[in-house]
């Protein structure tokens, strides 16, 4: 078994290794991103060397889009994945749906970090945590501060702040891992313009706010979870109080739980159908 990975100083080396695969090979690809266009040399290099006799398995993939622009692979490129994937596993409704219509085998699992974050213990509620995405958010990212400021000063928390932008370095990732699992496990409200942070929340029972600029935290918060409050980026002046504790009074984790066991039997599915 071996990792490949595509980021930057990885690319050349992952090509090569993906050039060199064997008939009857087995291909696991994941990562929530995959099917942004960021990707379409990797799918490319998948899809000249890769069969059906290989059997590839692609794994938490989902919606990409931006609302103000197309930043999803093609669809020429999409129903090629769709004709040569074995088994796609992806988060959200929106993703399956699409997928479906290339005639692709895909089933909802949702993320696959769900099993991990929702083992982490939640302690007291001191903070407000904001999770920013500063290029979705752009110049409103200074309005969002202040709004989140003055939501925590009105809850009695402290406000912290969170990108999800994970160090290279290894003691430097190494701490940001710690102090983003002690912000989750200490946060009394999560406001969210990433995706993962939404699910982090939603995994781990924490009432949560989302700011919505892209169409991937619509696609799983209203189409997958079935839930309603949601903010736009330009909605920095709606965000109260009250607001808050229809936040605090929309907490479940009943499609988490689903999810969990669903990601667990995708992945018994692939080890199986790797080992045969």
């Amino acid at each position: 078994m071996r990792s490949l990975y595509w980021t930057h100083g990885e690319f050349e080396k992952t090509k090569y290794i993906l050039e060199k695969i064997k008939p009857h090979d087995k291909i696991v690809v994941g990562g929530g991103g995959l099917f942004k266009d960021f990707f379409s040399p990797l799918w490319e290099t998948i899809l000249n060397y890769v069969r059906r006799d290989n059997q590839l398995f692609i794994w938490g993939v989902g919606e990409c889009d931006v609302k103000d622009k197309h930043t999803t692979l093609s669809e020429s490129q999409l129903v090629r994945i769709a004709e040569t994937a074995t088994m796609i596993y992806t988060r959200d409704q929106t993703s399956k749906q699409k997928l479906q219509g290339f005639n692709a085998r895909v089933e909802i699992t949702g993320c696959p970090s769900v099993t991990i974050v929702s083992q982490w213990i939640r302690k007291s509620p001191r903070y407000l945590l904001h999770v920013i995405h500063p290029e979705l958010l752009g110049a409103s990212l200074g309005l969002w501060r202040q709004a989140a400021s003055r939501l925590a000063s009105d809850l009695g928390l402290d406000v912290v702040e969170l990108s999800h932008i994970v160090p290279k370095s290894g003691i430097r990732r190494l701490n940001y891992l710690h102090k983003t699992k002690n912000y989750y496990q200490n946060a009394g409200l999560v406001l969210s313009s990433r995706l993962h942070g939404v699910i982090f929340s939603n995994a781990m029972g924490i009432p949560v706010i989302p700011v919505s600029g892209d169409k991937k935290i619509e696609s799983y918060w209203r189409d997958t979870l079935g839930k309603k409050l949601l903010l736009n980026i330009s909605d920095s002046n709606f965000l109260n109080k009250k607001l808050a504790n229809k936040a605090l009074n929309d907490v479940s984790t009943a499609t988490i739980v689903d999810y969990m066991e669903k990601n667990r039997q995708a992945a018994k599915n692939i080890l199986f159908m790797m080992r045969s």
